[in-house]
């Protein structure tokens, strides 16, 4: 590879990384949108997943700073201090750590989840859990840690591919797209559209992850994409919309 390319894989995570920031931007109101200023970008330390952080804002008091939550991730689909389900957390380091992941202090946070393994009773804390601890590797660009949690957690409870849940499913979908595996991250994303019928929050998702997978392929790659993913309604009007931009 020459120093001008870039991995497929690389090229995928950028687009994220950069739909992050936007949405970032965009929530900080008065924003100068004359052009993207890579180079002043500070990463906060605990952060290495080059996703700019540490974002403020004028408050409306003496001259008060106010810091501004980070975005969420687009494979980001639970709720602060909430499970799967939606019902109040009372675990103390599921708090902590989405305390801290909220202030995109990530290895910390994947600290406080790790630790909470352990003291989860229920079925509904395990996968909160698990859904925070490998979303948070993969907020650190550690795809192939996020993978492994949770392709471990699913065997180890016995649970077929056909149980993954919408939650879970886009997260192996944006993991395996970040590793550069086009055919896998295209597989999980369709599933996820399919879970919820192509409506609601998770069809949302699951098509902007398509779409910015498809940004990473040529354009002959994505010729050949359709052909093998032609049967696949969701996929296929994607993949059409892509090559006519």
């Amino acid at each position: 590879m020459s120093k001008a390319e870039i991995a497929p894989e690389a090229k995928f995570w950028n687009i994220i990384v950069y739909t992050v920031l936007f949405l970032a931007l965009s929530a900080c109101g008065s924003v100068d949108f004359s052009g993207p200023k890579r180079d002043t970008l500070i990463k906060n330390p605990n952060d290495v997943s080059g996703v700019p952080t540490g974002l403020t804002g004028l408050g409306q008091g003496d001259g008060d700073v106010t810091t501004l939550r980070a975005p969420e991730f687009p494979w980001q689909m639970w709720s602060s201090e909430r499970d799967l389900a939606g019902q109040p957390i009372t675990n103390v380091l599921i708090l902590e750590g989405d305390h801290l992941f909220n202030q995109s202090r990530f290895v910390d946070a994947l600290s406080r989840f790790q630790e909470a393994k352990s003291t989860a009773v229920t079925k509904s804390e395990q996968d909160a859990i698990i859904i925070r601890e490998a979303g948070t590797r993969l907020a650190l660009g550690n795809a192939e840690g996020t993978l492994r949690v949770l392709s471990n957690y699913f065997r180890r409870s016995g649970r077929a591919e056909e149980s993954v849940t919408a939650p879970f499913s886009l997260l192996f979908a944006y993991s395996y797209g970040s590793r550069g595996d086009v055919e896998q991250a295209l597989a999980w994303f369709s599933r996820t559209n399919r879970l919820h019928a192509g409506s609601g929050g998770y069809g949302e998702a699951a098509g902007n992850g398509v779409r910015a997978l498809l940004r990473v392929p040529t354009t002959e790659e994505i010729h050949a994409l359709g052909e093998r993913w032609k049967t696949d309604s969701f996929v296929s009007l994607l993949i059409g919309q892509e090559l006519r931009r």
